[in-house]
């Protein structure tokens, strides 16, 4: 696997899965599917409405939280409203880090 190795130091794989209109009802298998064919970046977003199956499926996964990389996008403006979406998207995801 390729990872991109960002200003702060952090790697992130240079290849992901993204869930955009995937279906709730399909979104956790797929996610699972994914992970199970080597997918350690999975990328979502609020406005996806996915955020909670693909937590579950990470979370399912038996791969830890930490060689997982997620990324999701808030559906906000400004600061005070970005940290709420953050701490929302958190609570969907069952997280407390991204």
């Amino acid at each position: 696997m390729e990872f991109k190795v960002l200003n702060d130091g952090v790697e992130i794989p240079k290849v992901g899965y993204g869930v955009y209109q995937t279906p709730k009802r399909k979104t956790a298998q797929l996610v699972n599917e994914a992970i199970e064919v080597g997918y350690r970046h999975i990328d979502t977003a609020q406005n996806y409405s996915n955020e909670a199956e693909v937590g579950k499926a990470i979370v399912g996964s038996g791969i830890s939280r930490n060689d997982i990389f997620v990324t999701t996008k808030t559906q906000t403006n400004g600061y005070k409203s970005t940290s709420r979406g953050i701490d929302r998207s958190l609570e969907e995801f069952g997280f407390d880090y991204f």
